[in-house]
């Protein structure tokens, strides 16, 4: 039965190649939805993100996996609208790194996803944010708390603000908790940050919850 299955993949394969998500390109066996050369031309984000955060009172240090160039937006566009939720794992796996080799974070209580609003969840089918923190928990061993946060109110995007201080102000009183941080460390986990609006409310809320430290990582991040 393994020779079988192995034998139509392969027949499959060579009828319907599978192409990568980013430039087309028809994989090799063993190869998932991106290819080797567009992964690895990504470029990572060293140390903490500085640039750009106009809100962090409620947040010690934001971490990104990588820069937004135009192959992470392929991949992240897959990933959140394309339903390409596989991405999810690969990328979690840097991230869960980028945990590892922090002091602070990876001895951290729990990871919280940025939750999704019932109704946008609904249309989706699912939260990149939550399939991010579950890769990452995997191999890291830190508990994710998809039931920590929750969203109050079902906001405009922020892509679609036209200044940082729109952004703050969408976020304002958003997120609740639905239960006690119990101190210690806490991670925000988002598939991209910008301003920081989003993180630094989400931040808000779990310090009002009882965390002592709220640290933010995500997928992504601009080229300022």
């Amino acid at each position: 039965m393994s020779f079988l299955r192995t034998w139509i993949g392969d027949a499959r394969d060579f009828v319907f190649p599978a192409l990568c998500v980013v430039c087309d390109t028809a994989m090799g066996r063993g190869e998932s939805l991106v290819c080797p050369s567009c992964w690895n031309s990504l470029e990572p984000v060293r140390g903490p993100v500085v640039e750009g955060i106009v809100e962090r009172s409620h947040i010690e240090e934001v971490h990104s996996g990588f820069y937004y160039s135009r192959e992470f937006q392929a991949i992240v566009h897959s990933l959140k609208y394309g339903r390409y939720t596989r991405l999810a794992d690969k990328i979690g796996e840097y991230l869960a790194a980028v945990v590892t080799h922090h002091d602070r974070m990876r001895v951290a209580a729990g990871m919280v996803p940025v939750p999704l609003h019932p109704i946008k969840l609904r249309e989706r089918g699912y939260n990149q944010s939550a399939l991010l923190a579950r890769a990452i928990g995997r191999r890291t061993g830190i508990p994710v708390r998809e039931d920590m946060l929750r969203r109050r109110a079902n906001t405009r995007s922020q892509t679609t603000m036209a200044t940082a201080g729109d952004r703050v102000r969408n976020m304002e009183n958003v997120f609740g908790t639905s239960g006690s941080a119990g101190g210690g460390s806490w991670i925000v986990v988002d598939d991209l940050i910008t301003t920081g609006a989003t993180a630094n409310a989400c931040g808000k809320a779990l310090k009002e919850a009882g965390a002592e430290r709220v640290f933010v990582l995500t997928a992504g991040r601009p080229v300022w």
